[in-house]
């Protein structure tokens, strides 16, 4: 990973866009004193997060944006882009190439970007401290930091050194996690007091309403055994209304069919009684003509019957033989013939032919009897004369015309006989009975029709009275209608409406209470909750951050213990390659050990009383207006943390016996700090490292040495060196000139070295 170009476009005298492109080598830029080098490495140390004004040479924001000259307008905005190579993945973002912008107004405004993507300035800070880059530490050294390094006070030099170890990540995480913990602290002993103020109070709030919560039970309560039994007096409604309903359906029915066969019936009535009439004509009729039949055949009868007794008179008044003979006498005979008439006017009534001729066989016997001897008789049948023989055919012809009458009067009978049975009335009255039993029937269904409409209303009327009981009660009757997750009473609604009555009295014996106190006390107590949680999570947090800084506390000791001796062995190597010779080492001290001038003495860091050019390494923050969170976290607890721990710089130069730093030239100093720099440097290499004008107090012989631990260095760190010193000029492999017109503007002059 190295830093592959810097993008300047308004920044201080850099008025014109310019880009510098560096090679993983060394970069020097050189140029006259006051074209505006130097504010190529403030635009460094301000893209890397530099807040403090004077570190970068200003007096307020608005001092970095151009500010005019005679012959150009001064601008609204400044803007420095660091594009760095990040195939390595130092930088711990999914890019291969990163591009971090920073941009100022002149309201003071101040924007970060990652790759063109807005950002927050501590999250530059550390994203850039994971990959050993930042504006404290290494990667910017300004002119004079080399020879101020050794005024460090022991407390500042170990703060130093723990940097250089590669713990800026973790310092940073350890310093915000202190501060976190310091407001969590606070924030413990706020909400502890809050809620020691509010338990009294929620105590008497909690009695007040106690009432209140026993009374919203009971409400509960009484709203659910209300819903089941408004829900159970739907139901048993809606049962009835579907009873009667199904009822009245066959009701309609029932009487729709009785009144069908009731017309039927009363049609065929009409029918049957059509029938009647006209079977009782047909049988008068044939009564009518019966009775002429019966008075002919009687008239034939009286002739038939007169006919054989002259045929009989004839016979014995002209008998074929001798004188007739009579077996009795004339008085029996008159009686005899008095007794034959009776007969024969009872055979006229008779209406049985079987019968008439059983009359007539006896009247004969008896004329039989008159006449005398069966002998007597037959010479009577056998004497035949001509008026017999009349009398005889006679008879036959009335025997014929009798036959046929009574032929005549066989068939009118049957036809009377017809007439009769078609004439009974009982099929009448069958019908008659049935079609009264029916309409009884109908007037029980329609009575029974009129009561279930009646019934109807007065379930209608009940509807209403229920609606009006929910509506009173503050329910909705179709929510109550339509919800499935009434619970089915076990109860019935008698006595469901029993504890109904029973819960509403103990309401109303409640009271009501004041909902202010209510509300304040819902408040009061959703509020002690909360704190109470908080609270909780407060202390959970304390136990995390202090188990966190104790974790990280452990990780910077160790880490700077294991490269503490590594940096004192360097600081002894490259102070004996510098000087030839001689013995340089670190000596860590406690508190007691400081020496008294030391230990006085306010660290200069914290004095902010380093201006101009000498920013040192850890930057001054006197401009808070501009800082950040982290930054200051990072003085208020320099400020107030208690020293502990330091560390003594000794150093013995071949040849002298001198041991205290502050007897040192300025050569000697400056040959010393840049050891001691580089040894710091050497443990944990930072991708790229600006140099301004460190070798500026440098005679020939020391820029050599200078110039080859550059080239040294230069294998495992990018340098971009500000110098006008020609040894550090003839490593470089590209080589950066700046000059200034008489606008003001710095302008760029670029040459690649080829060796």
């Amino acid at each position: 990973m190295y830093l592959k170009k810097l993008e300047l476009n308004g920044f201080k005298s850099f008025a014109k866009p310019a880009v510098l492109e560096f090679s993983s080598g060394i970069t020097a830029i050189v140029g006259p004193n006051g074209c505006g080098k130097s504010n190529l490495v403030d635009s460094v140390r301000w893209i890397l997060g530099e807040q403090s004004m004077k570190s970068i040479r200003s007096q307020s924001s608005k001092d970095l944006i151009f500010s005019g000259s005679k012959t150009k307008s001064r601008l609204g905005k400044a803007n420095v882009s660091l594009c760095f190579n990040n195939q390595s993945g130092c930088i711990p973002l999914d890019f291969s190439e990163v591009v971090v912008s920073r941009n100022i107004f002149r309201d003071g405004t101040s924007e970060y970007f990652i790759n063109r993507n807005l950002t927050k300035q501590i999250d530059v800070v550390e994203i850039l401290a994971k990959a050993n880059i930042g504006h404290r530490g290494f990667s910017v050294i300004n002119q004079g930091m080399e020879a101020e390094v050794l005024k460090y006070s022991p407390s500042e030099l170990h703060e130093l050194l723990e940097e250089a170890s590669g713990v800026r990540y973790l310092q940073l995480k350890k310093r915000r996690s202190e501060r976190r913990l310091k407001i969590t602290q606070t924030n413990l002993e706020k909400v502890s007091g809050i809620l020691t103020e509010l338990k009294p109070h929620l105590r008497y709030l909690k009695r007040e309403a106690t009432k209140v919560e026993r009374r919203e039970k009971l409400k509960q309560k009484l709203a659910r055994l209300q819903s089941q039994f408004f829900y159970s007096r739907i139901a048993d409604l809606e049962k009835q209304e579907k009873n009667m309903g199904k009822e009245r359906k066959d009701l309609e029915t029932k009487i729709s069919e009785l009144k069908k066969e009731i017309s039927q019936l009363n049609q065929k009535l009409q029918e049957e009684e059509t029938g009647i009439e006209e079977s009782r004509k047909k049988f008068v009729s044939s009564q009518n003509e019966l009775e002429k039949i019966l008075d002919e055949r009687t008239k034939l009868s009286e002739q038939l019957a007169n006919l054989k007794a002259q045929i009989q008179i004839e016979k014995i008044q002209h008998p074929a033989g001798p004188k007739r003979q009579f077996s009795i006498g004339p008085e029996q005979m008159e009686e005899e013939f008095k007794s034959i008439h009776s007969v024969l006017k009872k055979i006229l009534k008779l209406e049985d032919l079987t019968k008439i001729r059983n009359e007539i066989n006896k009247v004969l016997g008896r004329v039989e009897k008159i006449v005398g001897s069966p002998d007597l008789v037959k010479k009577i049948k056998t004497a035949e004369s001509k008026q017999i023989n009349k009398l005889l055919e006679e008879q036959k012809k009335l025997e014929r015309l009798l036959e046929e009458i009574d032929k005549q009067y066989e068939v009118q009978k049957a036809i009377l006989r017809s007439g009769q049975r078609k004439l009974g009335q009982e099929r009448f009255f069958e019908l008659e009975r049935n079609l009264r039993k029916k309409k009884d029937n109908l007037t029980d269904l329609e009575s029974r029709a009129r009561e279930i409409t009646w019934l109807n209303n007065q379930l209608e009327n009940n509807f209403k009275d229920l609606k009006q009981d929910i509506t009173r009660a503050g329910m909705d009757y179709d929510s109550i209608k339509t919800t499935q997750n009434i619970e089915k009473p076990n109860e019935l609604p008698e006595q469901l409406e029993e504890q109904i009555s029973h819960l509403r009295y103990k309401i109303e014996e409640i009271g009501n209470v004041d909902e202010i106190t209510l509300r304040e006390y819902e408040e009061t107590k959703e509020r002690y909750q909360k704190l109470t949680k908080k609270l909780e999570d407060l202390e959970k947090a304390k136990q995390n951050l202090e188990d966190l800084i104790k974790e990280l506390t452990n990780k910077i000791r160790g880490q700077f213990e294991k490269n503490f001796q590594v940096i004192n062995d360097n600081f002894n190597k490259y102070l004996r390659l510098l000087f030839g010779g001689g013995r340089g080492y670190l000596k860590q001290i406690s508190n007691s050990q400081f020496p008294a001038s030391l230990a006085s003495i306010r660290p200069a860091s914290r004095q902010g009383g380093r201006s101009g050019r000498q920013g040192g390494l850890i930057s001054n923050k006197e401009d808070k207006g501009d800082l950040d969170e982290e930054d200051s976290l990072e003085t208020e607890e320099a400020e107030k943390e208690v020293i502990k721990k330091g560390i003594e710089i000794k150093a013995t130069l071949p040849g002298k016996k001198i041991k205290d730093l502050r007897m040192f030239s300025g050569g000697e100093k400056a040959l010393t700090s840049i050891a001691l720099l580089f040894a710091i440097v050497g443990v944990n290499p930072p991708p790229f490292l600006v140099l301004d004008e460190v070798d500026a107090t440098l005679d020939d012989s020391n820029s050599q040495r200078f110039a080859k631990l550059l080239r040294e260095f230069s294998k495992n760190t990018q340098f971009i060196v500000v110098t006008h010193n020609r040894e550090t000029m003839n490593q470089a492999d590209v080589l950066y000139g700046i000059t200034m017109g008489e606008d003001g503007v710095s302008r760029l002059l670029s040459l690649k070295l080829e060796k």
